[in-house]
């Protein structure tokens, strides 16, 4: 479709529909809801710190690491089945102060089960046979998550919640009550995408991928402060109701249970996300502190004594169950970021009822995650996550590439070629 055939009047006028809309509506509300939340954010909330000078020297340099994931969808498909190639990257760096080397990059090599070079590569495939989807999924975690029960996923996220000992799913139905004496396992509390959602089990095999290395990181021996995720800590398990979830909300927080057992800091970062009124915030911010601070936000939920924020009424996972959520900015030409750390970490080791103690952790936290972020490419975000993303990514001409060489292998395992093949490549459309 040639590019004239859209935009014409009626595009122009759709567009400017819409874009009114939002400003009567949603502006005005959003407005209304902020001027209610202003003295507590300004007064409590909101947070300027210096970063660290640029000749410091830690007393102890310490590792972080980055995860990003990518793919080719669908690598191949045979008849009414569907490959898919899915691939996750680990990036380490020191923050080598003591050799004057700050966030060196570090090889990773020799920490099994982490793959050498940091690269865990998977290939996933199914059949649209609604009723084998899970068999299918069962299989590929089992593998790469390594794990030999599924339901011990189940067992972190209740264990948190409840603050009892959940060993068993007889445990979760004890807990949970009478009205979930049918739960037989995860596959009970867990959503299944549809088997003809290609670009929807695309994404979920990439985020296991992910969390299958973040999971091999903190088995091995490799001893880091943090780990950065790109992403953020959504459970979707509102309090008092149990409703399914997907697998990748109950991997993360077994990710980040086996992360407190090591002492490694799970730091979920998001530069997508669904916050309100973070503009108006930066504003607010650089009115308060000047255009080149470097800035964070606390944003309180139904577990905090202070209440939820007016402007994330209706937001009802911001914050996540079990995650305490920041907005952050550390460079006026970045956006705000959302970052989300496990709550039973922060209670521990941030939380606390002197509040000036409370937000010296909270300084010392954000300052190291600044430190982080001072590479001129990507100056205000970590630049571990970048690293990650640029060592995960799969380009378009790399995909096709990727799907080229399959083929060939595909043939010299006794595959016939033009079943391989798309009905729209081999239409030419």
């Amino acid at each position: 479709m040639s590019l004239e055939r859209l935009f014409t009047k009626e595009f122009e006028n759709t567009i400017r529909r819409v874009l009114k809309e939002i400003k009567e509506k949603h502006e005005t509300l959003a407005e209304v809801r902020l001027k209610k939340d202003i003295k507590i954010i300004e007064d409590k909330l909101l947070t300027s710190f210096k970063p660290f000078p640029k000749d410091v020297v830690f007393d102890e340099d310490f590792l972080v690491g980055a995860i990003d994931g990518s793919g080719v969808s669908p690598l191949l498909r045979y008849d009414d089945i569907m490959i898919h190639l899915v691939t996750a990257y680990l990036s380490v760096h020191t923050t080598g102060t003591k050799i004057n080397s700050p966030m060196k990059k570090v090889e990773v090599t020799g920490y099994p089960p982490i793959p050498d070079g940091g690269r865990l590569i998977e290939a996933f495939w199914f059949s649209m046979d609604e009723g084998q989807m899970w068999n299918y999924l069962e299989k590929f975690i089992n593998r790469t998550y390594m794990i030999d029960n599924l339901d011990t996923l189940l067992y972190p996220y209740f264990s948190d919640i409840s603050g009892r000992k959940i060993e068993s799913i007889n445990d979760i139905i004890e807990l949970l009550g009478p009205r979930y004496r049918n739960i037989t396992g995860i596959k009970d509390l867990i959503i299944l995408p549809p088997a003809t959602s290609i670009r929807i089990i695309h994404d979920l095999l990439r985020e296991i991928t992910e969390l299958s290395l973040a999971k091999r990181v903190l088995k091995s021996s490799l001893s880091i402060k943090y780990l950065l995720l790109d992403t953020t800590m959504t459970l979707l398990i509102p309090k008092g109701i149990v409703h399914p979830n997907l697998i990748t909300d109950y991997m993360l927080r077994d990710v980040v249970y086996e992360a407190r057992k090591k002492n490694t800091i799970v730091i979920a970062i998001a530069k997508s996300h669904t916050i309100p009124c973070t503009n108006a915030i930066a504003k607010i911010a650089e009115q308060k502190f000047g255009k080149n601070a470097h800035w964070f936000c606390r944003l309180p939920g139904d577990e905090d004594p202070e209440g939820k924020l007016k402007i994330l009424e209706g937001r009802r996972y911001i914050p996540p169950r079990g995650a305490v959520t920041y907005i952050f900015r550390f460079s006026y030409t970045m956006p705000v970021f959302r970052l989300d750390l496990d709550r039973k970490w922060w209670e521990k080791n941030v939380y606390s009822d002197d509040l000036k103690e409370m937000k010296e952790n909270e300084i010392t936290l954000f300052r190291e995650l600044d430190f982080m972020s001072h590479d001129a490419r990507w100056y205000g975000y970590p630049m571990p996550l970048s690293y990650a993303h640029d060592g995960c990514t799969i380009k378009d001409v790399e995909g096709m590439l990727l799907i080229e060489q399959a083929i060939s292998i595909a043939k010299e395992e006794g595959f016939e070629e033009e079943k391989l093949i798309t009905p729209r490549k081999l239409i030419g459309i």
